[in-house]
C-alpha cells in the first residue's frame, strides 16, 4: 500500500563476487544471506529468485506464526498489499481487449453518484496514478490508530469512494502523477460494473485460474484464508543497541498487528498470494502470445509508472519493480527482463528492509558485490574521540562527506543524498543503519583523522580530508 518501507537497522560486511559461478553455489550463497537475515531478526517470510529459467532460492524462513511456533514456507501465504495494483491494471487490460471497455472512457461511465470534476478522469488516468484523485492513505499514518480505525471498519471500500467524491481534485486529469490507492479501488468497482461479477469472483475465474495461480485470492469476509500468516510489528521503543546486534524472532521485540479489512473492491490491495504464485506471473509475462499487452503494461508514464508497476534501471539494466505495504505485511517484487532475472520477497514482519534484500539476492545472481549480515556491538559514545574525525572529506567524484557530532549520534551527510547516524563499535568503527553498511576512520585512536571509508553493498569508498 504505502510506497516507502520501514527503515530498521540491522547489518553489513563483506563478501564480494567477482566472477560467475554455478547456479547451485549460487543459491548457496543466497540461502547463506538469507540464513543471517533470519538469525538476526530481520526476515520472516519467503523468498524466490529465479534467473534464466532456473530456480535459484524457493524458500521460508521465520515463523508465519511466532506463537505457534509454526515456520513461514515457500507455501506459506501472505498480503500481497499494492502487488494488488498490476494485477487490477492486467484486468482493465482484458475487459478492454474485450471491447467491454476503453481506457479514454471516463470513470463516470462506471461510478453512481460521480462528481462533475471526475468527468475528464479516464481508466488511463486511474492505472497511472494522474487522475488527481486524493489518495486515501496520503492523510493517515499506517501505524497510527487513525488507520487502524479506518481499515478495520467493514466496507472500507465503499466508505473511501464515498469520502472521495466530497474532495476535490489535487490537480488537472494527466498532468501529474500522485500514487492513488483510491484510483484502483475505483478501478476494481469499474471491473464488477463491467463484469457483473464480483471483484474477487472476476480476479479468481479470469486472472489467477487461468495463470494456474491456486493459492492467490482476493480476501474475502473475515480473512479467513488457510495457510496466511499472521502479521507482526516491531516495538518502536525496544533499544537501538539491542536490535542492531540481533534479535530473537521469538521472544522478541515482535506484537501482532491488527488485521485491516482489505475485503470488497480492494483493488489497491486486498490480494493474498504466495512467492511461488508470483513467479507464475513472471513467467507468464515472457508468453509471446502477450507481448502486446506486456509492451503496454511496461511503458513506463509519468514517474516511470506502468500498468502497476514501476520501470527504472538497476544494475545497468532494465529493472520493472513494485512494492506493497499493509499493517503486518511487506512485499516487493522485481523483474530485469534483459537479464532474465526474478526476486520476490513477501514478509510478515514490518522490520524487514526488503529493498536491501532484493537487491543484494540481485547482486549475488549477477555477480556483484555485495554484504552478508553480521551482528554489530555499540559501545559508548567518546566525545573527544569523536572531535578528531569531525570535517569535510572529499570522495574520489568530488562530493563532500561532512562529519560533526550531532545530539545523539556522530552524523555523515553528503549534501543533497542523506544525513546518516553512525553507532559506535570501536573507536573508529561505526554502524551506518540507514544504509547498512560501516564507516571507518583512519589514524591512532588519539590522532586527527585525515581519511574515511564508507562500506556498504559490498564496496568501499575512501573519502579524504579536505585541508
Amino acid at each position: 500500500m504505502k510506497l516507502q518501507l520501514i527503515l530498521r537497522a540491522s547489518c553489513a560486511l563483506l563478501i564480494g563476487l567477482a566472477k560467475p559461478v554455478p547456479a547451485q553455489d549460487l543459491g548457496g550463497r543466497m540461502e547463506q544471506y538469507m540464513a543471517a537475515r533470519e538469525a538476526l531478526g530481520q526476515f520472516s517470510g519467503a523468498v524466490l529468485v529465479a534467473h534464466n529459467g532456473k530456480v535459484l532460492l524457493d524458500n521460508g524462513y521465520g515463523f508465519a506464526s511466532i506463537e505457534l511456533a509454526a515456520p513461514a514456507t515457500s507455501q506459506t501465504k501472505f498480503a500481497a498489499a499494492s502487488l494488488t495494483k498490476q494485477f487490477v491494471a492486467f484486468a482493465i487490460q482484458q475487459l478492454r481487449d474485450a471491447h467491454k471497455l476503453a481506457l479514454t472512457d471516463s470513470i463516470c461511465r462506471f461510478v453512481d453518484s460521480c462528481p462533475v470534476a471526475w468527468q475528464p478522469v479516464t481508466l488511463d488516468h486511474l492505472i497511472h496514478h494522474t487522475s488527481g484523485i486524493p489518495d486515501y492513505e496520503s492523510a493517515l499514518d499506517i501505524n497510527s490508530l487513525a488507520y487502524a480505525r479506518y481499515m478495520l471498519a467493514p466496507n472500507s471500500a465503499d466508505s473511501i469512494v464515498a469520502a472521495a467524491r466530497n474532495k476535490p481534485l489535487d490537480f488537472a486529469p494527466g498532468s501529474k502523477f500522485y500514487y492513488s490507492n483510491t484510483a484502483y479501488i475505483l478501478l476494481a468497482k469499474v471491473i464488477e460494473r463491467v463484469s457483473g461479477k464480483s471483484f474477487a469472483d472476476y480476479m479468481r475465474a479470469n486472472v489467477f485460474e487461468p495463470l494456474g495461480m491456486r493459492s492467490t485470492g482476493i480476501f474475502l469476509a473475515n480473512r479467513n484464508v488457510p495457510g496466511l500468516a499472521y502479521g507482526y510489528a516491531p516495538d518502536d521503543n525496544f533499544p537501538l543497541n539491542t536490535i542492531v546486534a540481533g534479535l530473537t524472532l521469538r521472544g522478541g521485540p515482535f506484537v501482532q498487528t491488527a488485521v485491516a479489512d482489505m475485503t470488497g473492491a480492494h483493488g489497491d490491495g486486498g490480494m493474498y498470494t504466495t512467492v511461488g504464485d508470483l513467479y507464475k506471473w513472471d513467467q507468464a509475462l515472457y508468453d509471446p502470445k502477450r507481448a502486446s499487452d506486456v509492451g503496454e503494461m511496461f511503458r513506463p508514464g509519468l514517474a516511470g509508472y506502468g500498468f502497476g508497476w514501476f520501470v527504472d534501471s538497476a544494475f545497468a539494466t532494465t529493472r520493472q519493480w513494485h512494492t506493497g505495504m499493509v499493517p503486518g505485511f511487506l512485499s516487493r517484487i522485481e523483474r530485469f527482463p534483459g537479464e532474465k532475472l526474478f526476486v520476490v520477497t513477501m514478509t510478515n514482519t514490518m522490520n524487514s528492509r526488503l529493498s536491501n534484500i532484493n537487491r543484494d539476492l540481485e547482486a549475488i545472481a549477477l555477480g556483484k558485490p555485495y554484504d552478508v549480515p553480521r551482528s554489530h556491538h555499540i559501545i559508548a559514545r567518546d566525545s573527544t574521540a569523536e572531535s578528531l574525525l569531525t570535517g569535510d572529506y572529499t570522495l574520489p567524484d568530488g562530493r563532500v562527506v561532512h562529519c560533526e557530532s550531532g545530539d545523539r549520534y556522530l552524523l555523515i551527510s553528503i549534501k543533497g543524498r542523506f544525513t546518516a547516524g553512525l553507532l559506535p563499535e570501536g573507536p573508529r568503527l561505526f554502524y551506518a543503519p540507514f544504509f547498512e553498511g560501516t564507516v571507518k576512520f583512519d589514524g591512532a585512536p588519539r590522532q586527527r583523522a585525515s581519511t574515511l571509508t564508507m562500506h556498504y553493498q559490498g564496496v568501499d569508498q575512501v573519502a579524504r580530508r579536505m585541508s
